[in-house]
């Protein structure tokens, strides 16, 4: 097979997978009206949201033993919490260890993070959003717990994430 003939075959493959993604494309585009309203829903829904179900807490760069076992103290409903942390990593190039309080948290509760060396970390605010959520197929809008004040700075994600002051990613 030429080189001519080649290219011709590669073109007409390349040519029928646009036509069979584009009718996919053009039916999970919702139209901007319909976009709107789903927004909108979710929107109402977030605000009738007023707690979490708990809460992802990762540690970077803290070596084990001061991290193995935090309090967390949650003011509103002054339910003090022991956590252990588990010894392994999960991420290597990030040193992680990660925890969960497995408690519900009201939206306007305050929760103390104390460490065993008596570092302290004050979460509030703890908020919902409207986020899209994308997939190669369709698309689509939720209400997500996504944000958090740990110690007055805005922190995205869901999760509260603690980095060890003067720790790089990789360069431990």
């Amino acid at each position: 097979m030429g080189i001519l003939s080649l290219n011709k075959l590669l073109l007409g493959i390349l040519l029928l997978n646009v036509l069979m993604l584009l009718p996919s494309c053009i039916l999970n585009s919702l139209p901007k009206d319909k976009e709107e309203e789903i927004i909108k829903k979710n929107e109402e829904e977030c605000s009738k949201k007023n707690e979490i179900e708990g809460l992802a807490i990762d540690f970077l760069g803290y070596p084990y033993e001061e991290v193995n076992e935090i309090k967390a103290l949650v003011y509103g409903t002054q339910k003090q919490t022991r956590l252990k942390v588990p010894e392994k990593i999960t991420d290597s190039l990030r040193y992680k260890r990660s925890v969960f309080i497995n408690q519900k948290i009201n939206l306007k509760d305050t929760v103390l993070i104390t460490l065993p060396n008596k570092e302290q970390f004050i979460l509030t605010d703890f908020k919902y959003i409207v986020r899209p959520n994308f997939t190669a197929l369709s698309e689509n809008w939720s209400c997500v717990f996504y944000e958090m004040k740990i110690n007055n700075i805005i922190e995205k994600g869901g999760s509260a994430t603690f980095i060890k002051e003067g720790f790089e990613i990789g360069n431990n």
